[in-house]
């Protein structure tokens, strides 16, 4: 099995590429790079790396280790501002619209949001798509999709889902329904599976076979809030993972 102090490159060699952080996936022996957004250029230049050289890293990374490697771009604090602009704007403009909000970063300054609302039926998708659009293209962005969460009081919602398999991955759809039935009593197995198909779907969520385990996918782990606290997901799933040894 691969470990982090096998990786001779991190982190001399690694933080020339603004490599901050990385993990092994203890489910696949995958290598994650953690790279701030904000250090992303199209264009070469001093103090930013581009997505070429860092696609070429991955590649010499993953001939070298003969693993898959991926990287994950961290939010910066422009980025966190944001997304706290975007839900000042809706909820001052749709009575208090919007729970929660998460931006998550493609390429070439490309995003997807996902939204989570109380309102279901009511909410006005096309025109708080309209105004978020705006809002993307006065900072340069561009949006990719709209993705909308109706909140369900005794449900866990799908970030908490995806949070829950990223600190446990490898796990089943009964294990995480045991996870959240004492505060979400309504929580089943069926339904976990339900809205795991969902996030199959659209690229979020991959079930593994014949064991029917649930893990992220590239982009599931972009969607995922970075943490950086004794709670943070990355220090849970450490845990998580020393107890299953035992």
């Amino acid at each position: 099995m691969l470990n982090i102090d096998d990786i001779s490159e991190y982190p001399d060699k690694l933080s020339k590429y603004f490599v901050v952080d990385i993990q092994v996936r203890a489910n696949d022996d995958s290598i994650v790079l953690y790279i701030p957004k904000d250090k992303l250029s199209e264009d070469t230049k001093v103090g930013h790396v581009t997505r070429r050289q860092i696609k070429q890293l991955c590649n010499r990374l993953s001939s070298k280790y003969n693993v898959e490697v991926q990287t994950v771009y961290l939010k910066s604090r422009k980025s966190e501002e944001l997304e706290a602009g975007i839900v000042q704007l809706i909820n001052s403009r749709f009575e208090n619209s919007v729970e929660q909000l998460y931006l998550s970063y493609g390429a070439e300054d490309v995003i997807s949001i996902w939204l989570q609302s109380t309102k279901g039926g009511e909410l006005k998708k096309d025109e708080i798509t309209e105004v978020v659009n705006q809002m993307l293209v006065l900072s340069g962005l561009k949006l990719n999709a709209m993705h909308w969460i109706n909140s369900e009081p005794m449900l866990p919602s799908n970030i908490l889902l995806l949070k829950a398999i990223k600190e446990r991955q490898p796990i089943k759809a009964i294990e995480l329904a045991e996870i959240f039935q004492h505060d979400y009593p309504d929580t089943t197995a069926s339904w976990v599976s339900r809205i795991l198909d969902k996030l199959i779907k659209k690229g979020i969520v991959v079930r593994e076979h014949p064991d029917g385990n649930y893990v992220l996918t590239m982009m599931g782990l972009n969607v995922v809030p970075s943490i950086k606290s004794r709670n943070g997901t990355d220090i849970v799933r450490v845990l998580e993972l020393g107890r299953k040894k035992w």
